[in-house]
């Protein structure tokens, strides 16, 4: 797995609250074993999966869920917590957006599947810049631009199933000189517990150059104070590889139903594209606890594309690339899993 890099400012804790359910319960009459407590916040958060091995109760089925004792005081974050729930529940730049999941997003294994998780996140992501005067629409008339992503990391504790209430809370973290700007994600269950974390990194490019430009100054303006770094999700740090030597691949070609409004394959598609060659039997079988994805090209409507994957080393993950013409890189992405 791709591990980000530590560094001055990255969060120590991240504390979620559902503005319609309240603060997470504070059960104090559970206690966890000393290795838990000695274990850092910001490992409970950023490497949870790692986190989880090490903490007694951890695993309670085959959901890679947490469990009852790790659970409490992998949320309860000290002095930071004050400063998280109020970026996460009355920041004026986020948004929470509830829904159900639905039939058409669930696969075989009747779970939310990872093209439409970020087919969720970007709704959230669209719902709350309209709102912020900061869309792909409103820079599109004021400058010819729009906003592409290059990174996504997700971390998943637990894949909802279908029909099941959740919600997302998204909110602009950062921009980096003028050049890129961060995003945060959060998909918690009906009680408001964390299911699913994701960070990523936008720019914006020109509809008719194709090339990256700097954010606008009224985009800054508008976004005005950014949360404090003791509140972000940590961002994305490594360079991701295409597999060496493939052990499976698929063909396709990029059709009318995979675009998005920029005229290019949307986003989700690119992960949807590259987890083909895993096979049904694997895909019905595992759910993704860790995606991290590059995005490097565009596509557009007729190319053909080639979908390559092989495994990364370690007992479940695997490393994936989307080539355009079986040579220009257009992707990669990182996954590790769990089986059903």
């Amino acid at each position: 797995m791709v591990q980000p890099p530590r560094r001055e400012g990255d969060a120590e804790a991240v504390a979620v609250r559902n503005p319609a359910v309240g603060l997470l319960p504070r059960r104090r009459e559970t206690v966890a074993q000393p290795e838990c407590r000695r274990r850092s916040i910001f490992r409970a958060v950023v490497h949870p999966l790692r986190h989880r091995r090490r903490c007694e109760g951890s695993y309670v089925d085959g959901s890679a869920g947490y469990g009852p004792q790790c659970h409490t005081l992998c949320f309860e974050f000290g002095k930071n917590k004050q400063k998280v729930v109020s970026v996460l529940q009355e920041s004026p730049l986020r948004e929470t957006v509830t829904a159900r999941i639905a039939a058409s997003t669930v696969g075989p294994h009747r779970r939310l599947t990872l093209p439409h998780l970020i087919r969720l996140f970007q709704e959230a992501a669209m719902q709350n810049t309209d709102r912020l005067g900061v869309s792909s629409s409103d820079l599109t008339a004021a400058h010819g631009l729009t906003w592409v992503m290059h990174r996504q990391v997700i971390e998943a504790d637990r894949w909802p199933r279908l029909g099941e209430e959740v919600s997302v809370t998204t909110l602009p973290t950062h921009i980096d000189r003028r050049l890129i700007t961060y995003r945060d994600f959060y998909l918690l269950d009906g009680d408001g517990r964390p299911l699913i974390r994701s960070t990523s990194t936008w720019s914006v490019m020109h509809l008719e150059t194709r090339r990256i430009r700097p954010i606008p100054d009224e985009v800054v303006h508008r976004l005005g104070t950014l949360p404090d770094p003791a509140t972000h999700l940590p961002r994305p740090g490594g360079k991701l590889v295409p597999p060496a030597t493939p052990t499976a691949e698929r063909h396709c070609q990029v059709a009318f139903s995979h675009l998005d409004f920029n005229n290019h394959l949307t986003n989700p598609a690119f992960p949807e594209l590259m987890l083909e060659p895993l096979g049904l039997d694997f895909l019905s079988s595992h759910l993704p606890r860790h995606a991290d994805i590059s995005y490097h090209r565009e596509a557009r409507y007729g190319d053909t594309l080639t979908a390559r994957t092989a495994p990364d080393g370690q007992t479940t993950g695997f490393l994936h690339a989307l080539y355009r013409n079986d040579s220009e890189l257009l992707a990669t992405m990182a996954t590790h899993w769990t089986p059903l």
